[in-house]
């Protein structure tokens, strides 16, 4: 009867982890390690260059309900209250660039995906094997 709740309990935690998605939460380069949050410049002298580069820019609009001054420096912005009325949100529009770096490692190791935006990492994700 122990056995069988064990061998229960096993297969479960084991289950759990096969349907787990592939997010790796750093990138090893060599004897370095590469985390969210990290600049382009220590990705690209830690680890050289990437086989592949996409890059492609977005623009994201911020919801604030006070001016935008009290959420730090927003110079570069555009921003404007709505419809003008009393109460209403303010909206922030910022230009986001955007790149997926892909590592090839070869066939015995799997693939990462960096994806930067405005020159920090913030995603890792492993692929496939490589090739």
């Amino acid at each position: 009867m122990k056995t069988g709740r064990s061998a229960l309990i096993l297969l479960i935690i084991l289950s759990i982890f096969s349907f787990s998605d592939a997010r790796a939460t750093s990138l090893r380069c060599g004897v370095r390690l590469i985390t969210e949050g990290d600049f382009k410049a220590k990705v690209l002298a830690e680890c050289g260059e990437p086989d592949h580069v996409e890059v492609w820019e977005e623009e994201r609009i911020y919801g604030f309900r006070h001016h935008p001054s009290y959420y730090g420096n927003f110079d570069n912005y555009e921003y404007r209250q709505p419809d003008g009325r009393y109460g209403t949100p303010y909206r922030v529009k910022k230009l986001v660039i955007i790149e997926e770096w892909t590592y090839n490692h070869g066939p015995g190791r799997f693939m990462d995906h960096l994806r930067l935006e405005n020159g920090i990492v913030v995603d890792i994700t492993s692929g496939d094997y490589g090739y």
